[in-house]
This record gives C-alpha cells, structure tokens and sequence, in this order.
C-alpha cells in the first residue's frame, strides 16, 4: 500500500510529465539512430564484402547474385551500370554518388532524427508551460528555497528540452560517421569494381594474353579508323574554306551595281545629241 501511494504521489507530482516525455523522447531518439546506423552498417558490410571478392579476382560483384532488398543503391548501380556492359550509359560517377546521398538523406528515420532537434527546446517550452498547472504561490512571507521549489515545474522543462536537444546533437554526429563510413566505401568500391572499366573500356580480367593483344589490335584499328575519318572530315573543311574567297568574290560582284553617272568619252560622246537649250527672257518693257 505504500508503495502504490508513492507511485500516486509522484503520478500527481509535477515531475511526472517532465520525467515521462522527456523519456519517452530520449528513446524514441535512441531508437531511430541504432535503426539508422544498423541499417548504413549492412549496406556498408555488403560493399566490403563484395569490395573482399574484387581483391581475390572475382567481379566484386558477387558473382551475379543480387543483394538483398535493404541495399537499394547497390540495386540501382547493377542496374543501370551491368557486368555485361558495351558504352558508357547515361549516368556517370557523379549520378551514382548523387544518388546514394539521395537515399541516404531520404531515410525516414533519419529524417525524422534531424527534425527532432528542432523539436527538443519546442518540448521544453510545452514543458514549461504545463508546469503552470502545479505552480503554487502561498500569500505569506516564503523562503527562497520555498520559491525555488515552487517554479522548479518552470525550471525543468527548460532544462529537459535542453538536454534532449543535447542528446539529440550527440546522436546525429554517430548517424554522420555512419554516414561519411558508408559513402567512403561505397566511393572506393565504385570506383575500383564500376566506374574503371568504363573510363580503360576494358572487359573482366580473367582474359588470356592472346585475347588481350586481339583486343588491342581491335581497339588500335578502331582508333586508326576514326583518325582517318576525322583527317578527311579535316581536308573537306579545308577544301570549303580555301572556296570562300572566291564566292565571297562573286557575291560582291553581284551585289555592287555599276556607276550611273560615270562621264561619257569617245566615240560615246560623237554619237550623242545636244539637248535644245530656250533662252531665258526677261520681262517685256512698258
């Protein structure tokens, strides 16, 4: 009976409220970052694992299986940049980087674990302002320690809004060293395993040095084959520009008419006829 008394007493009490939601906001904290980070370290522990095949001469892409249904980046990268690729597709280094900070920074917990930092020092106001209820002002003289007891309702909800806007800070700096670690894996994996067959163009390295040198003279008669367009592309340029002399030429010719009123000279002057000239007259005398 005392003890359920006790617990009466302290339901009623002003710390009850304080105590029981700035709790039940520390964990609910603590759970969106362990879910979180739980969740950046299994993708973080596929890409490694795939990163160890790569190093013993697999295709650091696990041998073709599909990674699991959590991995959506690593979905998205065999997707769009298969094993069995022929050029370069429409997406690039940066495209791939951009779209695993995408997901990263979609995550819905770690959404909401940004947003209640925000919501920390609102908790401590709301705190505050339901710590009014228990306030109690006696009329008589009190003592300052009657005082500090009296408002201590007011006190502790600032201070738990404080607090948890503390712990919430401490929390999103683990999630962003979970963060930075995934991004650096999975920037070193891509880099090593995807995107340096797209920029050599080579195929797996399990080739054997005949194919290896056929695959050069290929790759050397292809490149001689678009000199050599590239050089008759040049001299039809040239061909074209050494022309336009002459047709600008033309067209100047064309546009310039010839002068009018240029002064007839030899035989052009016998055979012309003098205009009759009227002489003027003055007015008739009175």
């Amino acid at each position: 009976m005392t003890n359920l008394a006790t617990i009466s007493d302290f339901l009623s009490s002003e710390w009850a409220p304080v105590i029981g939601v700035g709790l039940v906001f520390f964990l609910l904290q603590l759970f969106l970052c362990a879910s979180f980070c739980s969740r950046m370290r299994l993708q973080e522990r596929a890409i490694n694992r795939r990163c160890r095949d790569f190093e013993r001469g697999g295709d650091g892409r696990n041998n073709g299986r599909s990674p699991g249904p959590k991995h959506t980046w690593l979905h998205w990268v065999d997707f769009n940049f298969p094993a069995d690729f022929t050029s370069r597709g429409n997406f690039t280094r940066e495209d791939a980087l951009q779209e695993l900070d995408t997901q990263i920074a979609s995550d819905g917990n770690y959404l909401l674990l940004q947003r209640m930092s925000v919501m920390a020092p609102l908790l401590g106001v709301v705190l505050t302002v339901a710590g009014f209820y228990w306030l109690r002002v006696g009329d008589g003289d009190q003592s300052l320690q009657t005082i500090l007891l009296t408002v201590t309702p007011l006190v502790s909800g600032v201070g738990t809004g404080a607090i948890l806007a503390l712990i919430n800070q401490a929390l999103l700096h683990i999630a962003g060293r979970r963060v930075e670690s995934l991004r650096t894996t999975a920037r070193s994996w891509f880099d090593m395993v995807i995107w340096c067959r797209f920029i050599s163009g080579s195929t797996p390295t399990n080739l054997t040095p005949a194919q290896v040198i056929e695959q050069f003279v290929q790759s050397a008669l292809s490149d001689m084959s678009r000199l050599s367009d590239t050089l008759a592309h040049a001299a039809e340029i040239s061909e074209a520009m050494s022309a336009l002399p002459g047709q600008f030429r033309r067209i100047l010719d064309r546009k310039i008419p010839a002068p009018h009123n240029a002064a007839p000279t030899g035989d052009s002057e016998r055979g012309l006829t003098p205009l009759p000239r009227t002489a003027v007259t003055g007015p008739a005398p009175k």
